[in-house]
């Protein structure tokens, strides 16, 4: 049988073969597969980026509060006065912290808006030309519950920054 039956065979016929059929889902059940894979992957990196975006924008908000008014006592203020941050040096300098919810302001830790651990620390430093700088740390944990009881192993945004008495 040559090559010109089989094509009008297969054209009389009208239908596909059991072979033609199960390769079609194989390759169709391969597909959604790999769909489903990389579609929780995805799902897990935009969470991860939406809290780290998160924990960027309230460690701006802490930080800017406190750089408007650095020595005014404000309510419910994560950082405290400069003043009372200043110590010697960073291993001289003692850790607090606090809960904060995703605009960074302090929340109780039962709180079901609290997101994120504050942890921070200043020090002072001798800079002739700008006196009573203050050096922060400010770090923020999550997710708050796994930050809660072990630290160590949530994730975590970093903020180094200086700010000034004056």
């Amino acid at each position: 049988m040559g090559f010109t039956s089989l094509v009008s065979r297969r054209e009389s016929e009208g239908a596909f073969s059991l072979t033609e059929v199960v390769l079609a889902l194989a390759v169709f059940s391969l597909a959604i597969v790999s769909l489903l894979g990389l579609m929780s992957v995805a799902i897990s990196t935009q969470r991860d980026s939406l809290m780290e975006t998160t924990a960027a924008n309230a460690a701006a908000a802490i930080i800017n509060e406190r750089r408007s008014a650095p020595l005014a006592d404000i309510a419910d203020a994560v950082l405290p006065r400069l003043s009372d941050l200043r110590g010697l040096d960073a291993s001289g300098a003692s850790i607090e912290s606090e809960t904060v919810d995703g605009a960074g302001k302090k929340i109780q830790e039962s709180d079901p808006r609290a997101q994120f651990v504050c942890e921070y620390r200043g020090w002072g430093w001798d800079d002739p030309v700008t006196p009573g700088l203050v050096r922060v740390h400010l770090r923020l944990l999550w997710p708050i519950d796994l930050a809660l009881k072990s630290p160590e192993r949530a994730e975590s945004y970093e903020v180094f920054t200086m700010m000034t008495e004056r």
